[in-house]
C-alpha cells in the first residue's frame, strides 16, 4: 500500500483532498486506519482519489459515511512510440495555460460544481504543472489541456466551433511531449461512464491499463471503527 509518498493533498473549504494509491484489497482495514489517522491530525473530511474500485468498495463497506461521488475511472496510458505530432492551422498559436484562463477552464469543465475550492484548485494547477493552450487570433483560448496534480492529464477541452480540427489530440499529443521530457508519467483517468471521452483516448493510441479502475470517494471522519 502507499499513499503517493506522504499524501499529496489540497485544501478546499470543507475538506482536503488526498491522492492515495492503494491496490491490495487486503490492506482495506490497514488503509481505513491511516485515514482515520489523517483525519484527525487535519481534523478535516478527506476527498479521496486513486485507490483501486475493489479498495473502494471493501473502504465503503467499514466506513458507512464514505460514498463515491461520481462513476469510477479507468487508468490509460500512452506509450512512447504512439506520441504523434498534429498539424495546427497557422492562424493558432500555441502556449501554456495562463492566471487570465482560470475562469474559463472552470466554467468549462463539467466536474467543477462538485469542488468549492475549484478556482483555487485550477490557478494553483496551472502555476505548478505542465499545459498547453491554443489561441485564436484574438488571443483567446480555443482549445487547452493540463497535468492535474496527481498526475493525470486533464480538464481537457475544444470550444464547439473549433471541434473539427483535431485540436484537442494537438494539445493531448503536445503535453504528452512535455511530460515526456520531463520524465513524468503518459497517463489519464476516464470515468466509465464519458463515452466520448473513452472514444477520444482510444482514438488517440492511449492503452487500458488492465485490472485497474479508480474512484472519488468523500472519506468523512468517524470516532472508532464500525464493524
Amino acid at each position: 500500500m502507499q499513499l503517493n509518498n506522504t499524501c499529496q493533498k489540497h485544501k478546499t473549504a470543507d475538506s482536503q483532498r488526498v491522492y492515495c494509491f492503494c491496490r491490495d484489497t487486503k490492506s482495506t482495514l490497514v488503509l481505513d486506519a491511516v485515514l482515520q489517522h489523517v483525519t484527525k491530525l487535519l481534523s478535516s473530511t478527506l476527498f479521496l482519489f486513486g485507490l483501486r474500485s475493489e479498495v473502494l468498495d471493501q473502504l465503503i463497506s467499514h466506513r458507512s459515511s464514505a460514498y463515491r461521488v461520481s462513476t469510477d475511472g479507468v487508468i490509460m496510458n500512452m506509450q512512447l512510440e504512439n506520441i504523434s505530432q498534429i498539424p495546427i492551422p497557422n492562424r493558432l498559436t500555441v502556449t501554456n495555460l495562463k492566471q487570465k484562463h482560470v475562469e474559463t477552464v472552470v466554467q468549462e469543465w463539467p466536474y467543477s460544481g462538485i469542488f468549492s475550492d475549484c478556482k483555487e484548485w485550477v490557478s494553483d494547477m496551472i502555476k505548478q504543472n505542465p499545459s498547453v493552450c491554443i489561441e485564436n487570433e484574438q488571443r483567446d483560448p480555443v482549445a487547452w489541456i493540463l497535468q492535474q496534480d496527481y498526475g493525470c492529464i486533464g480538464m481537457l477541452h475544444v470550444i464547439p466551433e473549433y471541434r473539427r480540427a483535431k485540436l484537442g489530440s494537438a494539445v493531448t499529443m503536445l503535453l504528452m511531449e512535455k511530460l515526456l521530457k520531463e520524465e513524468d508519467y503518459l497517463y489519464s483517468a476516464v470515468n466509465l461512464d464519458n463515452k466520448p471521452s473513452l472514444a477520444f483516448h482510444e482514438r488517440n493510441n492511449f492503452e487500458y491499463v488492465s485490472d485497474f479502475s479508480v474512484g472519488f470517494v468523500v472519506y468523512p471522519y468517524e470516532d472508532g471503527l464500525q464493524k
